[in-house]
């Protein structure tokens, strides 16, 4: 008798953390044989800074051209930094999510596309990381403890909400912004693959939701993560002001406060809210936000 799939006990790892491998490590040669069958050959590193200060809206920061050229260059090596790490621990934790979809699925076509999308996961995890020097294992960052926690506790419908509704359908429009601001072709190509993978992720993740499952506590968690998520988002372009205040060894108060308004940080909170609000309304699940 085939086991009742809700006895099944999924580990809560969403690796994180897990190491990389030795260079020589016979699993890192599996791994890098498999991406050259794919066509996806590590790419070159470029040498400059993939991003300018406008793409970060620094331009118009007074704290960010009061300082002299070493340290604005310092800047944007952080902020860009920044970015492509967020984004190779996304791919990392999109692998997590995609193998537990795959396991929780109901039919051999959508555990089987699953597969596919956690291929697409790990071509998107090699490229992007052949673009940081030395990528960590780990990472302290608050969002991103978040997700994994995400990926680990919920339930599949509200996990599918979270990553493939809210989560993919905001990294099409985020990638595609990265790709046509990069200065360096190989990222900006690797960023424009992984906008247009993340389309078909999206959609899945909207054919596949059924708000409909989502009662009781499942659906008071979902409303409170969708909560948190919008909370993180309103906190602004922290990484950004982060950089320009650690390159000043420090800004006062009012310093910091200047710094957000001149990076416009309300108008990309709104922005990114809205985008947010029109992406639950796409899944039928505005209920949780009312």
């Amino acid at each position: 008798m085939a086991p009742d799939r809700a006895q099944i006990a999924l580990p809560p790892r969403a690796g994180l953390s897990s190491p990389s491998l030795p260079p020589k490590h016979p699993g890192r040669k599996l791994f890098d044989a498999a991406l050259r069958r794919r066509g996806a050959a590590h790419p070159r590193r470029p040498a400059g800074e993939p991003w300018d200060a406008e793409h970060f809206g620094l331009h118009k920061a007074s704290a960010f051209r009061a300082l002299d050229a070493r340290r604005r260059q310092a800047v944007l090596a952080g902020c860009a930094r920044g970015v492509l790490e967020e984004a190779y621990f996304i791919e990392k934790l999109g692998l997590a999510f995609a193998a537990k979809m795959a396991l929780l699925a109901d039919s051999t076509e959508e555990r089987a596309a699953h597969c596919l999308f956690a291929a697409d996961e790990a071509v998107h995890l090699a490229q992007v990381g052949a673009f940081i020097q030395e990528p960590a294992d780990d990472t302290q960052d608050g969002f991103l403890r978040w997700l994994a926690d995400v990926i680990e506790r919920m339930p599949a419908q509200g996990a599918r909400l979270l990553v493939q509704v809210l989560l993919e359908g905001w990294g099409i429009s985020h990638y595609r912004s990265l790709s046509r601001a990069c200065k360096e072709p190989a990222l900006a190509g690797v960023l424009a693959r992984i906008a247009r993978d993340e389309v078909l992720h999206h959609r899945a993740g909207v054919s596949l939701f059924e708000p409909e499952r989502l009662q009781g506590r499942q659906r008071r968690e979902a409303a409170d993560r969708v909560a948190q998520l919008f909370d993180m988002v309103r906190a602004g372009p922290i990484r950004v002001a982060q950089a320009v205040e650690r390159a000043h060894g420090g800004l006062g108060k009012d310093a910091y406060a200047r710094l957000f308004v001149e990076l416009e940080a309300r108008a990309q909170v709104e922005k990114r809210l809205a985008l947010l609000r029109k992406l639950l309304s796409s899944a039928g699940a505005s209920f949780l936000i009312a």
